[in-house]
Order: structure tokens, then C-alpha cells, then sequence
């Protein structure tokens, strides 16, 4: 999801550039929905892992000129040459994840400027001769996810404007990436019992356990949201004051809607990974483990050391 939204201005870019152009996404079906009504896009191409091989056949019968691998994994490298597109354009050996680079005839190797994901995205662009970049993170939200957000916050009594409604998102794809549930409940309870904020917690399809158990431990004046689409989640955080969550999805998505966002970093690189172009305050203990990029770790010190207290302040600040 975040890798989406970091690929966004890619596209509103190439937009801008090839006005007339026919333009094709490929994208995982469970995130698809993030693309859907997006007028700068021609076709979404949407997948599963159970139809891989049908979708490269799908790729040969397309007659592409570019192919752009924005994602530099083997299997994203495999489709941008099963595209035939004549330009394939990906990242450099020095800078790709995996072998995803053989598979290109344009391989890029971003500018040392370009630290976040972003910028290297962008990047890319280069070989179409384009250095002039539209910074815009277009997320479509219909009317139907508009009237989802009213009647939760009507049927929660939450009046945006009124109250300072702060979300609070606990899960994370990398267990290293979370925060301790624990924490989450006593930030809950100070930004309810000391500024008198009114407190959503968001989750995602994976993180019902942690939900449960935030829910049996939590005080009557948090809110837990309903199970919703992407949009559905989008639309309520765009009536939010504040967005508090680590390097995850929603955190991106927040950033792309412009609210904003306290992000808790500790095995990913904020530089890299932060809230791109948003009012944010980014959290990340200064220990010689820090941005290490594991996804299991026995200590996940990086986390666990980030107070409540610091936490509390930072939301305190921007909002």
C-alpha cells in the first residue's frame, strides 16, 4: 500500500508529460481499490499470487512501449519483460533489491539526492527525458466512501472541527515495525484525559488479535473503527486532526490525504520511508541498530524504547 502512494507521482507525472498517452497499472488485487477512479490511469491490471502465470499472459498480448519497475523485485522484473515493452526501465544493479535489474534495458541508478523512495521513483523517468516532476498523490474517494465516513462519525457522536479527533494505527506489516499495543492504550488515555481528544483506532485485515487485545484493555471513550475498504479508511482519515502510526500503509496514506502525522520509526529509514510532504514530527530512537531493515529481531529495542510521554508531545505540537 505505502509503495502505492509513493508511486503515485510517477504516474501524475507521466500524466503530465503524455497528456494523450495510454497509461496501465499492475497491481495486487487487495490494493487495486487504492487505484480505482483514478482519471490519470487507462487500465488497472489487478493480481493475485494464484494467477501469475495468467497474468504474464495477459502482458504478452498488450503492445507497451514502456515498461517502468518501480518496485525492483525479481518477480516486478519479470513482468516488465514479459511486457515486450521496447523501453523496459528499472533501477541499477547498485540499487536494485533483487536480480530485478537483468530484466531491464534502462537501468537507473538514482542521483545521491534522491534519498526518499519518492525521488528515486522519480528518477526513473530520466531515460524518457523527463526532470520536471508533478508531486501529486491523487487518491480518488467516492461518494459512497464519503457517506461511509459520515454515518460512522455520526453514530460515534464525532463532530470533526468541533473535536480534535486524533487516529491511532497499532498494526504494521514487520511485527518489528509496532509499536507495543500497551503503549498505544496509554497514549489513548493521555490524549483523551489530558487534551480531550476524541480517539479512533484503525486496523487492518491482519491485525485483528492486536485490535482484540487494545479493545479488552481500553477505556469507553475510544473508538475502535469498523472493518472498511481502503477508501472507506481514507475518507475518516481525511475528517482526522492527526494520523499516529509507525512505517505502515494507512501512515502513507494519511500523508497523501495531507494530515498530519507522527510517525514511530525503528528498523526502517525515515529518510527513506517517512511521511513524504506533510506536516509530520518523525520518532526514532538514536541506538546503533536504528534503520537495520529486519523484519524479525529478539529485542525490537527500537520500538520499545519510544515513550509514551515523547509520543504524547509530538501530538500535543501539531495539533
Amino acid at each position: 500500500m505505502g509503495d502505492i502512494i509513493h508511486a503515485l507521482p510517477v504516474l501524475a507525472t507521466l500524466r503530465k508529460h503524455y497528456p494523450k498517452a495510454e497509461i496501465a497499472w499492475i497491481v495486487k488485487n487487495k490494493f487495486s481499490d487504492l487505484l480505482v477512479g483514478n482519471p490519470e490511469l487507462t487500465e488497472i491490471i489487478s493480481f493475485d499470487s494464484n494467477n501469475f502465470l495468467q497474468l504474464i499472459k495477459t502482458l504478452r498480448k498488450k503492445k507497451f512501449d514502456v515498461a517502468l519497475d518501480l518496485q525492483g523485485l525479481f518477480r516486478s522484473g519479470i513482468l516488465a519483460y514479459f511486457s515486450k515493452a521496447s523501453h523496459r526501465i528499472g533501477f541499477s544493479k547498485v540499487s536494485s533489491r533483487e536480480l530485478s535489474w537483468m530484466f531491464y534495458n534502462h537501468r537507473v541508478t538514482p542521483p545521491q539526492k534522491a534519498v526518499h523512495v519518492v525521488d528515486k521513483n522519480l528518477s526513473l523517468l530520466e531515460p524518457l527525458g523527463i526532470s520536471k516532476y508533478t508531486y501529486d498523490f491523487k487518491i480518488p474517494i467516492s461518494t459512497q466512501d464519503l457517506i461511509f465516513a459520515k454515518e460512522f462519525f455520526a453514530s460515534r457522536k464525532l463532530v470533526p472541527k468541533r473535536d480534535k479527533i486524533i487516529m491511532l494505527n497499532p498494526g504494521a506489516g514487520w511485527p518489528t515495525k509496532r509499536w507495543p499495543a500497551e503503549k498505544f492504550i496509554r497514549l489513548a488515555d493521555k490524549l483523551t484525559g489530558e487534551i480531550n481528544s476524541k480517539v479512533i483506532m484503525s486496523w487492518g485485515p491482519q491485525e485483528k488479535e492486536i485490535i482484540e487485545n487494545i479493545k479488552n484493555n481500553m477505556n469507553n471513550r475510544i473508538t475502535i473503527m469498523p472493518q472498511s475498504t481502503i477508501k472507506q479508511l481514507g475518507a475518516i482519515i481525511r475528517r482526522c486532526d492527526l494520523f499516529v502510526g509507525s512505517d505502515t500503509g494507512p501512515t502513507h496514506l494519511a500523508a497523501a490525504l495531507e494530515i498530519p502525522v507522527v510517525g514511530l520509526y525503528g528498523p526502517s529509514d525515515p529518510k527513506r520511508n517517512g511521511p513524504y510532504a506533510t506536516k509530520n514530527i518523525i520518532i526514532q530512537k538514536d541506538i546503533s541498530c536504528a534503520s537495520c531493515w529486519k523484519r524479525e529481531c529478539n529485542k525490537i529495542d527500537c520500538m520499545k524504547n519510544i515513550s509514551v510521554d515523547e509520543v504524547f508531545e509530538a501530538c500535543v505540537e501539531l495539533i
